[in-house]
């Protein structure tokens, strides 16, 4: 887990029914009496009391409170009322803070905004595990070319990947099997396959490779986390805001863990391929029966698709496949 500081650490308990406070202006941090933390953010008067936010051991909601220690007035109150989740709770916190910092009245709804990017958290498992270097490089793939190919909202549901299809990107007449990998200097870009039939035909309409190179580098502004925010702001007034949302937790992501997908990256190389019985692949139509050679369980082995470059590669510009991709980007289908 990620290293944090409590800012509730050295508040005392408060007399039962109450809070104890510390903090100024906008944000207190406040106890209640069971030493449940709390996030206190002021709010106007003319605000009405009523819930805002509420699930498994998280709730917010603007009521008039008194807190020994702060003024009395009428607050935002987040409550984190599972003391297993106080990590995160603070992590939480920490991305509220900053986000309303200089504002001079908080905007519930972007308080509100921030709440449901976490509600995945605090309705699934708090023992999600951080994803891997090549785990987070592949996703960050995946949203590289749900934004900026395929640069529609209403395509993220055909990203099928996180529920565990076998493409990444499945629709009816188009599928995609987004690869990544990181390279250094010159080096070509090649992929691992790890499974028979990942490169194999879809059932219906045609597959494509898309091929996004990477390499890291201090001055780019790209990350898995920044790519990540981007998205979630650019969904956020759509009617595809909660598909985006729980398609990301599937996909691993976990706000908890954000500050360990901050590394940057080049984007070295982005590349189409279509792929057809001349690509370079091993599918089950390879073997006699369209099953493995007896003995053998698993088949792994690695692609370089420059060497089909010339013949197979569809595009390097999203710009340029706009009308090939419209099928998916197309949101009456």
């Amino acid at each position: 887990m990620i290293t944090y500081h409590d800012p509730w650490q050295g508040i005392a308990k408060p007399i039962t029914n109450q809070l104890s406070a510390r903090g100024s202006e906008l944000v207190w941090y406040a106890v209640d009496d069971v030493g449940c933390p709390h996030l206190l953010i002021s709010v106007s008067r003319i605000e009405s009391s009523q819930q805002l936010f509420s699930t498994r051991g998280l709730t917010a909601k603007i009521t008039e409170l008194d807190p020994e220690g702060g003024p009395r007035g009428k607050w935002i109150d987040i409550a984190c009322l599972d003391p297993t989740n106080r990590e995160p709770f603070a992590l939480l916190a920490k991305d509220i803070v900053c986000a309303i910092e200089g504002l001079t009245e908080p905007a519930r709804d972007l308080v509100v905004s921030i709440l449901e990017r976490w509600r995945w958290f605090w309705t699934s498992k708090p023992d999600i595990k951080p994803l891997s270097n090549n785990e987070a490089i592949g996703l960050l793939a995946e949203l590289w070319f749900f934004r900026y190919w395929l640069s529609s909202p209403a395509t993220v549901r055909w990203w099928r990947g996180p529920l565990g299809d076998r493409h990444d990107f499945v629709h009816p007449d188009i599928s995609i099997e987004v690869k990544a990998t990181q390279i250094r200097g010159d080096s070509e870009a090649t992929h691992i396959i790890s499974h028979i039939d990942q490169l194999d035909n879809p059932s219906t309409g045609s597959l494509m490779l898309f091929s996004l190179a990477v390499s890291p580098d201090t001055l780019s502004t790209y990350s898995l986390t920044s790519l990540v925010d981007e998205i979630d702001s650019w969904m956020l007034d759509t009617a595809y805001i909660q598909i985006w949302r729980e398609r990301i937790h599937q996909a691993g992501w976990s706000p908890v863990h954000a500050n360990k997908y901050r590394d940057t990256y080049r984007i070295v190389q982005q590349c189409l391929y279509r792929i057809d019985e001349d690509f370079p692949r091993i599918i089950r139509s390879s073997f006699v029966g369209g099953d493995l050679p007896v003995g053998v369980t698993e088949l792994t082995y690695t692609i370089n698709p420059a060497y089909v470059a010339r013949t197979h590669q569809v595009s390097s510009e999203p710009s340029q496949v706009q009308e090939l991709l419209f099928p998916m980007r197309n949101p009456a289908l």
